[in-house]
């Protein structure tokens, strides 16, 4: 099968910290050994040295700064990770290497969303390439995934449903599993009826011991475009409540994004500044540094949630984009 990914061949060592470690997991991927040797990133830093800076010292200094960057952000990578990331770093913290043998839905998941992070032609993939909507729907099934493993029950709600359920049908559904709300059953006067989602793509919950109401409540949006901070789904909660129920659930609802994204370092701040901003904006961000975490956890709970059966689609899509690049592993939980 063709790879859709093609690392390009300089480091893009003057990109973020995220991209560069996301292109040297490429490498690792591309190898024949599925291994990358970190210390090669100094050597591909040529390009970028400065012609007339004559002190190497200063220049080797700088290619080792590199080096221990990457090595850091793989470390912190496998540490919030855990089981759910595909690499590890091996032989005496040189090499960046690709568990073998066998892949937890959650490193499938995280592989999935290193792929479509780099689908544009950049500094880290050369080839571009498009994703259909069944490939984006592949982030819904793994948002359900998430949601469960951080809550208990979650539905993928965002058009097209795969039951090919109208809005209000689908709706009337999902709140009555809920427990609370009633969603009128028609669109109101002055709305367009042609509805689709309401901009939900994801509604979730946690059962509290009593089953009453009153409980944590979560409704979240899916977004594969890099464009996905551009308008936050806290505005879209209040817009739902208001206009497609006649009475609307009394638990709070939590705002969530679900993207296949890093999140950087920005404007002289740290990831923990950047997050503060961005919960504030759209609530909790379930990103590919905790995405695949909970995915991992929703998946191996004994409970038959909703799309827990299409986890093999991800599967097959990652082995699509990899193709060769990939060992042969099995599947386990």
């Amino acid at each position: 099968m063709p790879t859709k990914i093609t690392p390009s061949h300089t480091a893009p060592v003057e990109d973020t910290i995220s991209n560069l470690t996301d292109w040297v997991e490429f490498k690792a991927l591309q190898s024949d050994y599925h291994a990358y040797n970190l210390y090669e990133l100094a050597s591909l830093n040529e390009e970028y040295e400065d012609e007339e800076n004559e002190n190497f010292a200063e220049q080797d200094l700088f290619n080792e700064e590199i080096v221990m960057r990457v090595i850091d952000e793989i470390a912190h990578r496998a540490k919030v990770l855990n089981e759910a990331y595909p690499f590890a770093l091996c032989h005496n913290d040189k090499d960046i290497c690709l568990k073998r043998n066998s892949f937890n839905i959650g490193q499938w998941i995280y592989l999935y969303c290193l792929i479509i992070s780099h689908r544009a032609a950049d500094g880290v993939n050369i080839d571009s390439f498009d994703l259909s909507n069944a490939d984006r729907d592949l982030l819904q099934i793994a948002s359900v995934y998430a949601a469960v493993g951080h809550l208990d029950d979650a539905f993928s709600f965002g058009f097209p449903r795969p039951e090919n359920s109208g809005f209000f049908d689908a709706l009337r559904d999902v709140f009555a599993k809920f427990g609370e709300g009633t969603p009128l059953t028609e669109t109101k006067l002055g709305y367009s009826p042609k509805v689709k989602d309401g901009e939900v793509d994801i509604v979730a919950w946690q059962v509290m011991n009593d089953h009453l109401p009153g409980k944590k409540f979560l409704l979240g949006q899916v977004a594969t475009g890099a464009n996905w901070n551009q308008k936050s789904i806290k505005c879209a909660i209040e817009y739902f409540l208001d206009s497609y129920f006649l009475d609307s659930p009394k638990s709070t609802p939590i705002p969530a994004m679900f993207i296949p994204f890093c999140i950087e370092e920005q404007y002289g701040g740290t990831r923990h500044h950047v997050m503060l901003n961005l919960t504030k904006q759209f609530g909790i961000i379930y990103y590919r540094l905790r995405l695949p975490y909970y995915a991992l956890m929703g998946f191996n709970k004994p409970n038959n949630f909703h799309r827990k059966n299409e986890n093999n689609k991800i599967v097959d899509f990652v082995k699509n984009c990899l193709g060769d690049q990939l060992p042969d592993v099995v599947f386990t939980t």
